[in-house]
């Protein structure tokens, strides 16, 4: 799961216990995340893609790492993971 914020705006309060129990009951549903890859706050500056920054639960990608990040790509998300900050 994802939830996309124009600019720096961050999850509200509401959202952090929404999102937060959703992801704790697909976490338990699946505990070996073969379905489930996690929950992430996706941050971008420029409504044309093609020219945005991108950040990850606070990390920011390139282009090409933003690509790979919604791909799903394994090797990413356990480095998001490493570096990142926890969205909920």
């Amino acid at each position: 799961m994802m939830e996309l914020k124009y600019g720096r705006a961050g999850l509200s309060g509401g959202q952090v216990k929404t999102f937060g129990l959703i992801d704790e009951l697909l976490r338990k549903g699946d505990p070996k995340q073969y379905r489930y890859k996690g929950y992430y706050l996706v941050q971008y500056d420029n409504e044309d893609w093609d020219l945005a920054s991108f950040r990850v639960n606070g990390v920011p990608l390139t282009t090409d790492a933003f690509k790979a990040f919604l791909q799903l790509d394994g090797s990413l998300l356990a480095e998001l993971a490493a570096k990142g900050r926890k969205p909920i």
